[in-house]
């Protein structure tokens, strides 16, 4: 595992040797990635990180507008400011529009979403992400792209570096792109192909630098990971936006491949599944479960991390981070009638090297509380606020949606 040091200068040290097994000497100084780390880590990807349409997708979503009233169109618009209070990327706001309509009669809302954010760590990015339902959802694509420019700690490899606490302030830039293409090939299962890119450069900036280039030492470290993949989902939710009944999983394998222009040859795959239990129209009880494995010369940000995506809110993501993963986290959902609710939540996650690792990984809780106010009667959408606490650490969250 990595161990960081007591200083930023022999942490500056640390990072570029390697991991004390030598694992690292291939990840070391090609670090990079920040968009999906970004766009996960900065703010919640439901809510800012936004969705981008495909052309032909895109087209077929506004012929269900041109029949509709310009009230009516507007009802299919959830847009908010969002503020942004994260350990990990520091404070400031966020600014995201969702706009929601059918692609057929039978098929659950699509959604394209739009975003941007700023933060006073000098950090910001901005994106695009779309999810839509075809063919009485028969068919299902979504895509994505972004860009960001963040300002971030990094605390090291496995899970006695993130115990240790102490972090290295880096700088990543890059852009992020992901398109995807699944089909049902039996009832609630789908499968299909997916494509990502990513392309970032990172640089160590010591506190106090205002150019993150002005510390030569990592200067322009760039890579790009960018490879097939496979997606597969299981769903049996009665909605999409606030599912009450019903499973959801998900399994997607990423590559990164010298033949698709990927500077490094690995694999990565991540399993997320959830299941909603009612116990009346105003009570709903969700559960979460997620995996994740990264292995050959994965990079770090490519790796599993803690508190990525609200797998485990509480706990400043990337903190914690290895090859494997495990999470857990169980909510319960109130509503008091009209638009206003609330949730509560548990959850506890671990990271290790290997599976066999996991008896001596340490448990990092998480726990907090929310509000929810329903900014779409339509959709049944919500504006979410979450205030939770983790291991030595707490956060606050704004987003869009619900959190799994």
């Amino acid at each position: 595992m990595v161990r960081l040091s007591r200083s930023v200068l022999t942490g500056a040290t640390w990072f570029v040797a390697t991991r004390s097994d030598n694992r690292a000497d291939k990840t070391e100084m090609k670090i990079t990635k920040l968009l999906l780390c970004t766009l996960i880590c900065v703010w919640p990807v439901s809510s800012i990180a936004t969705e981008s349409s495909i052309r032909q997708t895109a087209g077929e979503a506004t012929k269900p507008l041109e029949k509709t009233s310009k009230s009516r169109r507007l009802k299919n618009w959830v847009m908010m400011p969002v503020p942004i209070s994260n350990p990990t990327i520091g404070t400031g706001l966020a600014v995201g529009a969702m706009r929601l309509y059918k692609l057929g009669e039978d098929a659950p809302a699509s959604t394209v979403t739009f975003g941007g954010m700023w933060a006073d760590s000098k950090s910001w990015a901005g994106g695009a992400y779309t999810r839509n339902y075809l063919k009485n959802d028969k068919l299902r694509i979504n895509g994505g792209v972004g860009y960001a420019n963040v300002n971030l700690k990094f605390f090291g490899i496995g899970g006695s570096a993130g115990r240790l606490g102490l972090s290295i302030p880096i700088n990543q830039k890059g852009t992020f792109a992901v398109l995807d293409a699944l089909w049902q090939v039996r009832p609630n299962f789908y499968t299909g192909l997916r494509f990502r890119y990513l392309d970032a450069t990172t640089n160590l900036q010591f506190p106090g630098t205002e150019d993150p280039n002005s510390f030569e030492f990592f200067d322009g470290l760039k890579v790009v990971s960018s490879g097939p993949g496979v997606n597969m989902e299981w769903d049996t939710r009665d909605d999409a936006m606030y599912p009450s009944s019903g499973s959801y999983a998900t399994f997607v394998v990423d590559s990164s491949m010298g033949s698709f222009g990927g500077d490094r040859d690995y694999l990565r795959g991540d399993l997320n599944y959830r299941k909603y239990h009612s116990f009346s129209e105003r009570r709903v009880l969700a559960l979460q479960l997620t995996g994740c494995v990264a292995g050959g010369n994965a990079p770090f940000y490519d790796i599993c991390l803690l508190g990525s995506n609200k797998n485990l809110r509480g706990t400043v993501s990337g903190r914690y981070r290895d090859e494997r993963m495990l999470t857990t986290q169980l909510e319960y959902r109130h509503r008091f009638g009209g638009k206003l609710g609330m949730v509560v939540f548990a959850g506890a996650g671990a990271v290790a090297k290997t599976l066999s690792d996991f008896g001596s990984s340490r448990i990092v809780p998480g726990y907090g509380l929310g509000i929810r106010y329903m900014v779409s009667e339509e959709h049944h959408v919500n504006a979410s606020i979450d205030y939770a606490w983790g291991d030595d650490d707490s956060a606050l969250y704004f987003y869009i949606g619900e959190s799994f």
